[in-house]
């Protein structure tokens, strides 16, 4: 396979044009992995509109209690905290990310047809 020419090349990609005001639904968020990307993406790309979280319900705790409990408090979300600080974080956080429910052993993640559409 042949490098692109000069003259056939595409102009770079700008990430952060693409993702200014857009909704992206997120799986994996609470694992370590997961978080990583989520603050390296929050704290890099804040034009992001909104970002959907799936989080698996625990025992006793909804995916809106365990996304708190669990994902926010991270270490991994220092630069946003940095960004945001005090209560300027929760507000962000709550501004950009929606937890929802789903778990990935179920088809379509166990979105309910109102959430999927």
């Amino acid at each position: 396979m042949n490098a692109p020419t000069e003259s056939s090349s595409l102009p770079p990609l700008d990430v952060r044009a693409t993702l200014a005001g857009k909704r992206l639904v997120v799986i994996g968020a609470t694992g370590f992995l997961g978080k990583v990307w989520l603050s390296v993406l929050l704290h890099h790309y804040p034009e992001i509109e909104r970002l959907y979280v799936v989080v698996r319900p625990k025992t006793g705790l909804t995916p809106e209690e365990r996304f708190w409990a669990e994902v926010a408090p991270s270490p991994v979300f220092d630069p946003i905290r940095e960004q945001h600080p005090g209560a300027a974080y929760e507000a962000f956080l709550r501004e950009k990310i929606q937890p929802i429910p789903g778990d990935v052993s179920n088809e379509w993640l166990g979105f309910p047809d109102d959430l999927r559409d």
